[in-house]
């Protein structure tokens, strides 16, 4: 199991975040924002290799499934 930042939203929140710095806007200016959402990654073949089960319920919430 892993996680990892959306890239598409990581690219998002950069231009969100230096378009105000480019026209002339202080760092201090800009407010705080909360971290991008992560995707869960379940890798079923590493579990079984390791005697893990996962259940169907933790696959159902994964973004993505590698078997």
């Amino acid at each position: 199991m892993a996680s990892r930042a959306s890239t598409p939203a990581v690219g998002r929140r950069a231009a969100w975040s230096l378009e105000p710095l480019v026209t002339g806007a202080t760092p201090a200016d800009r407010p705080g924002e909360p971290p991008p959402p992560c995707a869960r990654l379940m890798h079923v073949t590493t579990a079984q290799a390791l005697g893990l089960t996962l259940p169907p319920t933790l696959l159902f919430q994964a973004d993505e499934v590698i078997r």
